[in-house]
């Protein structure tokens, strides 16, 4: 076992980690496909100012090549990704992709694994209360036995949205990457957030990505590094969504909101004219406005100024992101 994980500050407790006899397959030769993610992002990448320059989170070995499915967020813009297995076995990897659209990523490790890839499950197939596992890089010692307490759509603030998210309570400590596992064996998500929103009440818990989500871009994603689809619209937008309005809370420096003059606090009001009445109306009037590149009308209401009309010329946000650093 890997130093860095077995000695790790943190342990699930013992109470609430899954037993062999619980289940009718390998919970072990399951668990062993969960692998320890580390990259390396160079400080001058778009990403690296929220998400930092050295970045560690999980993965999982879903087919006998050795290709791993993680959070994209994690390799996003990586020069130098590190797979450890449970063995404590370290090996570089090369970014195959990282999807912004659905927030998954692919890493292809430099050489054969002899780990027995998880098969992919159906993630329409668990309901709301079904026990499920949750599963980070170290073994039974860093796997929760869980529950599926929501599954519902999924607004981001990062002009993120998927339509059926799964949330699981209670909270795994380190979620990013980390496999969700039915009572199958099988994948049916990849740890994508903490949230405080889990269930029908505010108690905290993680979102995962659908596995059958990823189905949908698998082909592409490993084919031609995208989703197979033609880019939508990205402003570089950080978006809060309040009660009765939603607002500008940030900016990417280097993207077009920025470059067109949005500031924080404005007040969304419309897109190309039509009314804003949430924030997934927001991305849909966006998405909806052509390809990126398309130039989109928004008007904002900025304290003391008034209404203020903004046009703003989208991009394609692949275009702005370092691209992967092959070390094959």
């Amino acid at each position: 076992m890997n130093k860095d994980i077995e000695d790790s500050d943190w342990q699930v407790p013992r109470q609430s980690q899954p037993k062999d006899s619980d289940f009718s397959f390998n919970l072990t030769e399951v668990l062993d496909a969960v692998v320890l993610i580390r990259s390396e992002i160079p400080e001058d990448a778009l990403t690296a100012q929220i998400l930092g320059t050295e970045r560690v989170g999980n993965g999982v070995i879903i087919d006998h090549n050795g290709l791993i499915l993680t959070a994209g967020y994690l390799i996003a813009e990586a020069n130098r990704v590190w797979i450890t297995l449970s063995d404590g076995f370290t090996i570089l990897g090369d970014v195959v992709c990282y999807e912004h659209e659905t927030g998954f990523g692919l890493v292809q490790p430099l050489g054969k694994l002899n780990t027995i890839p998880m098969n992919l499950g159906n993630s329409s197939q668990i309901q709301i209360g079904d026990p499920i596992i949750f599963a980070a890089a170290g073994g039974k010692k860093h796997t929760l036995l869980s529950n599926l307490s929501s599954r519902r759509p999924f607004v981001g603030s990062w002009e993120y949205a998927i339509e059926d998210a799964l949330f699981t309570a209670p909270v795994h400590p380190n979620w990013a990457g980390a496999a969700l596992i039915d009572m199958n064996g099988s994948l049916v998500g990849i740890g994508s957030l903490f949230v405080q929103d889990a269930g029908p009440k505010e108690i905290d818990g993680n979102m995962s990505i659908p596995i059958n989500l990823f189905k949908t871009v698998m082909k592409p994603m490993k084919e031609t590094a995208s989703n197979g689809k033609q880019p939508r619209p990205w402003l570089g937008l950080y978006v809060a969504d309040g009660d009765e309005s939603i607002s500008v809370a940030g900016m990417v420096s280097q993207g077009p909101a920025a470059h067109a003059g949005f500031k924080v606090g404005d007040q969304i009001i419309s897109v190309n004219n039509q009314e804003v009445i949430d924030l997934n109306a927001f991305y849909n009037l966006i998405w909806s406005s052509g390809k990126a590149g398309a130039v989109i009308t928004i008007k904002v209401l900025r304290e003391n100024k008034g209404e203020i009309i903004i046009d703003v010329e989208s991009t394609d946000r692949q275009k702005l992101l370092i691209k992967p650093k092959l070390n094959s």
